[in-house]
């Protein structure tokens, strides 16, 4: 404490002042026993006394503050006491004895050097050293080498089946602070915010191809900026559990997933993989998975894609190079889900595309099945979605030998389904298609997804088979119901079979759509040969006699075409040859010609035949507001066929109106009693009309009657090329070969 404490400022050259100071300088110097001494404005102040005792304190709080480290840190093994002597330099390093593990106490000052290497000496040094337990051994365990340190009951250890298990996760490669972000209970806005982990599935992809490791995606959402290209040999995942997704800087225009283009012939597999696009809200046009090389006995199963507005599902094989590449051979493809996936403007929802400018290309052999794709709700911004399924080939490639089968196909107001071969019909063979169904959905103009209809048609074939192919087999193909739209269209196609298909107006009585639009439901073109219908069936045949207009429903312009069902046949058997109905004699009274079997017949009518032997009937103008005439011919087909309920008999008839006034003149058919009326509305136009009428025994007739139904200023003449009467089933009217049935 100061003597004259005079307050005076800083500075000051009181004599005073100078006195105070230099008694406060000699304690803070010189006192040994104050930590403390008070200045000459009364503040405590450190003397070095208490400076020192403070650093001393601070480096022994800090020595045990390390020396706890080191004993916490991972321990050192130095040597088994045996071998010693040992010399300690840290408090983290250990030796064993006997089994056990040891360090030394922290009471023993460092360096530490133990006396001996014996029992005897032990029994000296071991008051020096504190016994570890299992501390070491928990430290060994966690490492990245303590798998190694676990057996197993087969003699290996833990790390060695570890090495052999086959499996390599992507989890693994993930920091764990995004693992928490991906989870599947997560969402998929959540997981963005994890950013791109490409780089960790590309270096998972390259450690599972360097061991010939399977690569599993855990379940979890994993964002990507890039196409994740598959280089190792299979690939698993979750299912609808393990989804690949887009980062806001995706490549546009890109699959999530691919078989990258490649000059080799890889073996490759992928199962249980999803992919979201992010629908049509994203920036991006996003794919989900893309077979872009040639590859042999490979799969693809059970993968699901979502509003991938690029396409979900492609297989475009090409090489990368120049120099050619391989083709795909027995490729499976199994368990396909798409939903709302394909672009109007991009590629359908699956889609098989070969176009290699290349050797290579090719697809041989292999099968896709259990496919779904329901796409009625892509862009909805459009009246049109995309096409369910497209096959299109050009450059010379094939597709030979492959099963598709199992397809369920939903459209907006569009074609289902397209196959179309540049390279002609011969490259599209021996393939076979089985039991496709589908139906098309209707979005009324303003409306949203919520007022989508189903089973309406659009004014498209359904399946546009630009190709059939050559020898292609076509069987339970949108059958029981579900061919709508304009059915089937097939523009060339050779010796290919169609089994099982069921043909109907627009899915009721009606031929046209939900625009008012005319449908028919077969057109065969002109460059179609030797196609062959086996077990079709022709729905909706309405009316009494149950009949239906064949020329509206059925197109047929091809080679040889035939129909073989318990329906229609192109091979009738027929109760009298149509030269019984057309033969005509002349009368002598009259000098007219007449039916030479007709039972009765209209002197009104004239008679004639043409180059072909057809039966040309003419009625003249009268002034009468109605007319019919008729010619009569007595049946004596036999009654009972051996049915047990009222037999049928069917009829096929070939007819032209060459004269008269349309929608007015008429010609009718009727037998036993029962009636089918023709109006054309089209002049010189042939119409085939097919029908049933049930047997009756009390009137056992065939009417042929010409009429109209209002005053008609003109002539009319009809032309029959053909009356086919079978007692078993209608005829195909456009080849057929008869026969005469023997009674």
């Amino acid at each position: 404490m100061a003597i004259y404490n005079t307050n005076n400022p800083l500075g000051s050259v009181d004599p005073r002042d100078l006195l105070d100071n230099a008694q406060i300088a000699d304690h803070y110097v010189s006192d040994v026993n104050n930590p403390t001494w008070t200045d000459r404005f009364g503040n405590q102040r450190k003397t070095w006394k208490g400076i020192e005792t403070d650093v001393s304190n601070q480096l022994a709080a800090g020595e045990n503050s390390f020396q706890q480290f080191l004993l916490s840190s991972g321990y050192e093994y130095l040597a088994d006491y045996v071998d010693g002597p040992i010399t300690f330099t840290r408090r983290n390093q250990i030796t064993a004895y006997n089994g056990e593990f040891y360090r030394p106490k922290a009471s023993v000052n460092l360096p530490y050097t133990t006396t001996g290497n014996t029992a005897t000496t032990w029994e000296t040094d071991k008051d020096d050293f504190v016994a570890m337990g299992d501390a070491a051994l928990r430290q060994s365990l966690a490492s990245a080498v303590g798998a190694a340190l676990v057996g197993i009951s087969n003699g290996m250890t833990l790390q060695d089946y570890l090495d052999g298990d086959g499996f390599i996760s992507v989890m693994d490669y993930i920091p764990v602070d995004l693992r928490l972000l991906i989870q599947p209970t997560s969402t998929l806005s959540a997981a963005l915010t994890a950013g791109d982990l490409y780089p960790y599935i590309f270096q998972a992809d390259a450690d599972a191809l360097s061991k010939g490791k399977i690569l599993v995606f855990p379940a979890g959402w994993y964002p990507i900026s890039q196409s994740y290209n598959q280089t190792c040999f299979s690939v698993l995942g979750a299912g609808m559990n393990s989804y690949l997704i887009p980062t806001d800087d995706f490549e546009d225009e890109s699959f999530l997933m691919q078989w990258a283009p490649s000059t080799a012939q890889p073996r490759k597999s992928v199962r249980n993989i999803s992919f979201n696009g992010r629908g049509i809200d994203y920036s991006k046009r996003v794919g989900g998975f893309l077979v872009a090389t040639g590859c042999h006995s490979s799969e693809i199963h059970g993968l699901y894609m979502a509003a991938c507005t690029y396409g979900g599902l492609r297989i475009n094989p090409t090489t990368g190079s120049t120099s050619g590449g391989r083709d795909i051979v027995n490729l499976n493809v199994d368990q396909i889900y798409c939903l709302d996936c394909g672009g109007t403007n991009y590629f359908a929802g699956v889609s098989v595309e070969l176009n290699s400018s290349v050797s290579g290309g090719n697809w041989t052999d292999g099968v896709m099945r259990n496919i779904d794709i329901s796409g009625t709700q892509p862009d909805l911004t459009l009246a049109t979605g995309p096409q369910a399924f497209t096959i299109t080939q050009s450059n010379g490639k094939q597709l030979y030998n492959v099963l598709f089968e199992r397809f369920f196909t939903a459209t907006r107001m569009n074609t289902h389904m397209t196959i179309y071969s540049a390279n002609g019909r011969s490259y599209f063979t021996s393939n076979t298609l089985l039991n496709f169904k589908g139906e098309t959905h209707y979005l009324p103009s303003g409306s949203t997804n919520t007022t989508i209809v189903t089973s309406y048609s659009a004014s498209l074939p359904q399946i546009n088979l630009m190709t059939a192919g050559y020898q292609c087999f076509y069987k339970n193909f949108y059958s029981a119901g579900s061919l709508l739209n304009q059915g089937i269209q097939i523009l060339t196609g050779q010796m290919c079979t169609f089994e099982g298909l069921t043909f109907q107006p627009c899915g009721g009585s009606t031929l046209n759509d939900v625009n008012g639009n005319y449908l028919r439901q077969l057109y065969i073109a002109a460059a179609c040969e030797n196609l062959k219908f086996v077990n079709c069936d022709i729905r909706y045949i309405t009316g009494t006699p149950q009949y239906f207009q064949a020329m509206n429903q059925i197109v047929d312009n091809g080679i040889m075409s035939e129909w073989e069902s318990s329906q229609m046949t192109s091979s009738p058997q027929v109760m009298k040859p149509f030269s019984w109905f057309s033969t005509l004699a002349t009368n002598v009274s009259t000098s007219k010609a007449y039916p030479s079997n007709a039972t009765t017949y209209s002197t009104d009518i004239t008679y004639a035949n043409g180059t072909n032997g057809e039966l040309i009937l003419g009625f003249p103008v009268t002034s009468n507001t109605t007319d019919t005439a008729n010619a009569k011919f007595a049946i004596d087909y036999p009654i009972n066929q051996g049915a047990s309920n009222q037999p049928y008999y069917y009829a096929t008839m070939r007819v032209i109106m060459t004269s008269g006034i349309v929608n007015n003149h008429y010609l009718q058919l009727q037998i036993f009693g029962s009636s089918v009326v023709l109006t054309p509305d089209t002049m010189n136009k042939e119409y085939i009309v097919n029908f049933r009428f049930p047997v009756n025994s009390a009137n056992k007739f065939v009417f042929l009657i010409v009429g109209h139904t209002t005053q008609a200023s003109t002539a009319v003449s009809f032309t029959i090329k053909d009356l086919i009467i079978t007692p078993n089933k209608y005829t195909y009217p456009y080849n057929y070969t008869k026969s005469l049935v023997t009674v």
